[in-house]
């Protein structure tokens, strides 16, 4: 099996996450649109996620990551996509929602 993604507002879309890859690279292989304005290098947080279950399973928070924290930009259970990874690959689930303000127009989400 591996790591499951959970997106609870976008009728519960379930992904396989890719080993050695960013949340938002495994959202791309699974054609999933997913907000982002700076080409995942950490300069935004258009690619924000809420975790909702699971964030003990992410890698460490990055420099950028800590950088939008302590702006606020960031709340605690909030990560970027574009620099999340999964730390292992076994058998768990980590649920996540898209806040909605980055909800993208032309799908539909349950909040």
């Amino acid at each position: 099996m591996g790591v499951i993604l959970d997106i609870k507002n976008l009728n519960q879309k379930t992904i396989l996450l890719s080993e050695k890859k960013t949340i938002l690279q495994s959202l791309a292989e699974n054609n999933i649109d997913w907000m982002q304005a700076c080409g995942a290098k950490g300069r935004c947080t258009t690619c924000k996620m809420i975790i909702l279950e699971g964030e003990e399973h992410l890698s460490p928070l990055t420099e950028s990551e800590n950088k939008f924290l302590v702006q606020q930009r960031l709340k605690p259970h909030e990560r970027l996509a574009c620099q999340a990874m999964p730390l292992e690959n076994e058998n768990i689930i980590i649920s996540v929602k898209v806040p909605k303000i980055y909800q993208l127009p032309h799908i539909e989400y349950q909040d």
